[in-house]
């Protein structure tokens, strides 16, 4: 927190930040969303992962209990990764009233409106498929403990703990010295796909890979296994 308000000066316009997150799948503390807000900077959470949450209640993946009206923070999400719709393009924004208008005149020039097939199935997939889609978050935290404990078992250790949205970020700074190239060779040469480090910033990301958690236990397995012989080869 103590760099965060370093770096806050009169040139700083706003704070965007993601939780749950991609690509560490890391949720924001609910006492750090609070010093985050006393900064009173205009700050913008990304919710989309909100409800694909391990371990933690669901009411603590998101911010909403600290929107009021004057206070400068946005809150968006989606029906894109909870909800299984992706492609669909139906969003919402939690906002104070006096950002309304002008967030009516940008999307009226960009995207018009969402379309009404999208609003329909969004409608129903609130009313009659949160069953189902819970069964969706303990099926990602079944593969996300099986994912894990086969990397620990070869000393790869993430160093931080996965409690929400659909991927691990792994550090593989004792083995490469280039993601892209690495996440490169693992696609042409044994056909999986990881997107490397350097697509998530800058931050000491060139040694970093992404796994993803949307695909079986079996090919998630068959891709970890081909990751560790290419680590080794």
């Amino acid at each position: 927190m103590d760099k965060l308000k370093n770096l806050v000066n009169q040139k700083t316009r706003g704070l965007i930040i993601a939780s749950p997150s991609n690509p560490c799948g890391v949720v924001l503390p609910q006492k750090l969303v609070e010093e985050i807000l006393e900064i009173g900077i205009p700050t913008i959470i990304d919710e989309i992962y909100q409800g694909i949450v391990f371990d933690i209640p669901k009411k603590e993946s998101s911010a909403i209990k600290y929107f009021s009206p004057d206070r400068n923070l946005i809150i968006s999400n989606g029906f894109s990764k909870y909800f299984s719709m992706p492609g669909w393009r139906v969003g919402w924004l939690v906002i104070p009233n006096r950002y309304i208008l002008l967030l009516q005149k940008l999307l009226q020039n960009t995207v018009i409106s969402t379309p009404t097939l999208s609003q329909m199935l969004a409608e129903v997939c609130m009313k009659e498929c949160i069953n189902e889609l819970e069964g969706y978050v303990g099926i990602y935290k079944k593969r996300l403990e099986i994912a894990t404990n086969f990397l620990s078992r070869l000393g790869l250790e993430l160093g931080y703990k996965v409690n929400g949205a659909l991927y691990i970020y792994l550090d593989l700074s004792n083995f490469i010295n280039d993601s892209f190239e690495f996440s490169k060779k693992m696609l042409e040469k044994y056909s999986v796909a990881l997107p490397p480090g350097l697509d998530f910033g800058k931050n000491e990301t060139n040694k970093f890979i992404r796994i993803s958690l949307t695909n079986s236990e079996g090919s998630i397995m068959t891709g970890l296994e081909r990751l560790i012989n290419t680590l080794h080869d």
